[in-house]
């Protein structure tokens, strides 16, 4: 039965054609520095002039409704750095970002809460940080727990939980709420199969009724299966940015990075396969 909570209007998008509509996302000249303590053995072109790391240098894009972009790099380019900024949890040092609100983030929901508390309690306090009523929680709840595949440890401490289960709960609760943008980091590419394939369907539905997705991953064929867009970045630089496949086809060849070269067609058969 659909959730009567949650009503979406369908709208058509194309990322190959000009949009009238506002965006979604924007970044101007986005930059990240770090001071750093001590530079230890930090490689001098990672440092700007004042000996601060350059965690990301210059990245702009925009994104509108429908719109679904996949980062990749290695560890340390500055994936989390960016989702971070766009998801509010850092500010950037120089440049604009203007994000449309509410934004769903799984990096921002388990930030400061008690790891005593049990499954069971975690669900209402994500649910009422994102503003969900009583109601609404109430008649999610048991969805909630059976899409996470937390089951028989809800009333469990979190403490308790390895970390891609308390991210699971998290996710699972984010997606009750009717929300123009999410930030994913990792999850959809990693840990329990079954759950990936519940969670990838879950958000190609979300960006079939025109939220963005923004999404690093390591997991090529999730991103291929997700975006239409790819960003990459290398020690915090923007290597390539723009259509999924061109920019996939640059990572490949200059990294050897495989999954690269993924055809429209090939995510077209993946969206198939998951029911979207």
């Amino acid at each position: 039965m659909a959730n009567p909570l949650v009503r979406h209007r369908r709208r058509k998008a194309d990322s190959s054609l000009k949009r009238d509509s506002e965006s979604l996302i924007e970044l101007d000249r986005v930059s990240k520095r770090y001071s750093l303590p001590a530079r230890g053995k930090i490689r001098p072109e990672r440092l700007d002039g004042n000996g601060r790391l350059i965690a990301l240098e210059q990245v702009s894009f925009e994104l509108y409704d429908g719109d679904s972009l996949g980062v990749v790099g290695a560890n340390g380019a500055g994936k989390s750095t960016l989702l971070r900024i766009i998801a509010g949890v850092s500010a950037p040092s120089a440049g604009t970002v203007r994000v449309q609100q509410p934004v769903v983030s799984v990096l921002t929901l388990q930030a400061g809460l008690d790891v005593r508390s049990t499954g069971r309690q975690r669900v209402w306090a994500f649910g009422t940080l994102m503003g969900l009523s009583a109601f609404e929680i109430e008649y999610s709840f048991d969805h909630i727990v059976d899409f996470s595949g937390v089951g028989e440890f809800i009333d469990q401490p979190v403490s308790t939980y390895s970390p891609g289960m308390a991210a699971r709960l998290a996710f699972s609760v984010a997606l009750q709420l009717r929300a123009p943008v999410y930030i994913i980091d990792e999850l959809l590419g990693t840990g329990d199969p079954a759950f990936q394939e519940r969670a990838t369907r879950a958000m190609l539905h979300k960006i079939g009724q025109g939220s963005v997705a923004v999404v690093a991953s390591h997991s090529i064929a999730t991103l291929a299966t997700l975006c239409n867009k790819a960003l990459w970045l290398d020690k915090g630089r923007v290597m390539s940015i723009g259509p999924l496949d061109e920019v996939f086809a640059h990572y490949q060849s200059a990294t050897g990075h495989p999954g690269g070269g993924i055809s429209f067609a090939d995510r077209v058969r993946a969206t198939k396969k998951l029911g979207a």
